[in-house]
This record gives C-alpha cells, structure tokens and sequence, in this order.
C-alpha cells in the first residue's frame, strides 16, 4: 500500500480493540502516520482485523495535504 500512495509515511502507533464479543467479534483499528514531521490519525472497524487495518490506514492517507 505504501507504494501504490507514492508517499514517504511511517506507522507511529497501531491500536487493535474488539468492540463487540461472540463469533462475530469486531475490531477497531486507530492508526497513527507520520508525514512531513506531522501526524495524522485513522480509524477502521470490521471483523476481519486485516481489513480494519487497511480502512484505518486509508483513512489517515486520505488526511494527508495534496500533493503538488
């Protein structure tokens, strides 16, 4: 994913939490990026924690300035 963004960011924090409990547990991914000296947060939810991740990813990403 890091290379489809063409964007330098660094992982700073990754929280997983279950938000639910029973065979359809799901998760909630916070995710801190840094960018430029600057962070940015993201959130994702799902039952697939991989997913989750990706969404909280994306989420920050989409947060970023514009690229010039």
């Amino acid at each position: 994913m890091k290379q489809i963004i063409h964007r330098q960011v660094t992982i700073e924090e990754f929280l997983v939490q279950a938000i639910t409990c029973g065979s359809d547990d799901v998760g909630k991914v916070h995710m801190q990026i840094e960018f430029d000296k600057t962070i940015f947060h993201g959130f994702g939810a799902n039952t697939d924690i991989i997913t989750a991740s990706v969404e909280a990813f994306l989420d920050a990403v989409n947060k970023l300035p514009v690229a010039e």
